[in-house]
């Protein structure tokens, strides 16, 4: 098991390695960041606890918007939340997707999880971090929330 769970380890950070060897941007750390990322609409906001604030909100509504439950979750009646990372690039566009964790009442959250990643996919892009003037990439994450009616 500790072998296993080593191993696992070890792919982990090759797997980053070779992504960021590939030429992929590094993410900062958003507490490092001159200006965190926004949504579209708040681009002229100097406060970055307004901005981050903004982009959560519009995440949110986009989310709400186009979201798709499952049927059979819903039949299942599978609720709860779906926390998804992310990273923002330096042009803006949202990728790297991946399921942080997933808390749900009972059942399998499989398809739960793969709506939240296909509606973080479906995310327009957003103005991106800033640091010493220029775009940076930064990683997030945010709650995909799957709620009874």
């Amino acid at each position: 098991m500790i072998k296993a769970h080593k191993f696992s380890l070890f792919l982990g950070v090759l797997f980053l390695f070779l992504f960021y060897a590939n030429g992929q941007e590094k993410p900062m750390s958003i507490s490092d960041v001159d200006l965190v990322p926004t949504w579209f609409d708040c681009e002229d906001d100097a406060d970055n606890a307004m901005r981050l604030s903004c982009l959560f909100a519009g995440l949110e509504k986009h989310l709400i918007e186009n979201m798709r439950y499952p049927e059979d979750a819903l039949a299942a009646g599978v609720f709860g939340k779906v926390m998804v990372r992310f990273i923002v690039k330096k042009n803006g566009e949202i990728v790297d997707t991946q399921i942080a964790y997933v808390a749900v009442d009972k059942g399998d959250s499989s398809s739960l999880e793969a709506e939240a990643l296909r509606l973080m996919k479906s995310c327009p892009n957003v103005i991106p971090a800033q640091f010493e003037g220029k775009g940076v990439a930064t990683e997030l994450m945010v709650p995909v929330k799957f709620e009874k009616h």
